[in-house]
């Protein structure tokens, strides 16, 4: 159509059908998700890649990013360009004040993803210094390896400890709360702390109960994600745990776990919580002790807590655990009901048992030789 025949100071009909760079980014949305990838056609690729080069050009932060993490190990949309990834990433940090961009160029700094495999942590360092003071808990586990070796900076084995210890703590919270916040990466790099002695005296023991909290996470993890490394955290935990149970005792593994207290039922009450005692006789005439967390006024969301029965091989998140009483067992609720709430525990050794109070007052009572955990219970 000729453009003579538009109404004046109109667009020529042609360019009217172009869309508007709010509009490209727009119908991109969809682009970001690997699943929706995985529906769309050739040519309705083609489409996006040229969108997304066209808003690029025009440092449209969307664009950029989407660019960036398709080619940070590849998908339908690009192919595996770590060239063109680290070049978006840095474009973004000039752009956008998001520590995100700076942990995912620390990534390809590290592993030498620009420079034929050889790391560059000169570059890497200030990248993961700047993400792990925005709270990246990647950026802090990755700190912490760089300190422990000496890479790019002065070695330090302490601060390397203090900082897995700081995301090993703040990621199992996240992780108890249903999410996934790189538990399993701190659970291990600390591991690998008590592993080796990094800072500490080596404690095999420690070591094998931490890999089990990572080789639990990571199977969850795996189990629910296909994203770039992520079935390589759970081979690698499983690897640790072969590696550190050659260094262990066999008489460390076993069958039946036996304590002399019920401290896995009292650690319910960690983080300001309560919890429910109650007694259960089995059909094989054994008594049980059941521990259940709840809520209280100031701590009304029940959060989950992790049971490490590391001799047993047996990580459990859980809210509610029972115990096996040894026999000849002796116990009361003391107001005749079939539950009480406790928040405190005390071990009165002169009347040899252990005593559940809420506030001052005397709840429960149990007097018996110890408690049992099996494996094939849990």
């Amino acid at each position: 159509m000729n453009d003579r025949f538009n109404r004046k100071g109109a667009q020529p009909v042609w360019k009217s059908h172009e869309k508007s760079s709010a509009e490209k980014e727009a119908w991109l949305r969809p682009f970001e998700e690997d699943e929706n990838l995985r529906m769309m056609d050739e040519e309705t690729l083609a489409k996006a890649r040229r969108y997304t080069e066209e808003l690029c050009r025009e440092d449209n932060v969307f664009a950029l990013r989407l660019k960036g993490y398709a080619c940070y190990g590849g998908n339908r949309l690009y192919e595996c360009d770590w060239t063109a990834a680290r070049d978006c990433m840095l474009r973004l940090r000039e752009l956008a004040d998001d520590a995100e961009y700076a942990n995912t160029l620390g990534y390809i700094y590290y592993y030498g993803r620009c420079n034929g495999g050889e790391p560059e942590y000169e570059k890497a360092f200030p990248q993961f210094s700047y993400a792990a003071a925005n709270g990246l808990f990647e950026a802090i586990y990755k700190l912490g390896d760089m300190y422990s070796h000496g890479y790019g900076c002065r070695k330090s084995e302490e601060t390397a400890q203090n900082l897995y210890h700081m995301v090993y703590n703040e990621t199992k919270k996240k992780f108890l709360r249903g999410y996934d916040a790189s538990f399993a990466d701190a659970a291990l790099r600390l591991g690998k702390v008590f592993e080796y002695g990094f800072g500490t005296e080596a404690n095999p023991a420690a070591a094998y109960c931490l890999y089990l909290e990572a080789d639990y996470a990571a199977k969850i993890r795996a189990a629910h994600s296909d994203f770039f490394g992520d079935h390589s955290v759970a081979k690698r935990t499983g690897q640790a745990l072969e590696r550190v149970a050659r260094k262990l005792p066999a008489e460390f593994f076993r069958d039946v776990l036996w304590l002399d207290t019920p401290r896995p039922v009292v650690d319910f009450l960690e983080d300001g919580y309560r919890c429910e005692l109650s007694f259960q006789k089995k059909e094989d005439g054994g008594a049980w002790v059941t521990g259940t967390r709840i809520g209280t006024r100031t701590c009304p969301d029940v959060e989950y807590r992790l049971a490490n029965f590391g001799g047993l091989g047996v990580v459990i998140r859980c809210r509610e655990l029972s115990l096996k009483m040894e026999e000849p067992a002796e116990y009361e609720i003391c107001d005749g009901g079939d539950a009480a709430v406790f928040d405190y525990y005390e071990r009165n050794t002169y009347d040899d048992q252990d005593e559940f109070y809420l506030g001052d007052k005397l709840v429960a009572w149990i007097k018996c030789p110890g408690y049992r955990v099996d494996r094939e219970v849990l």
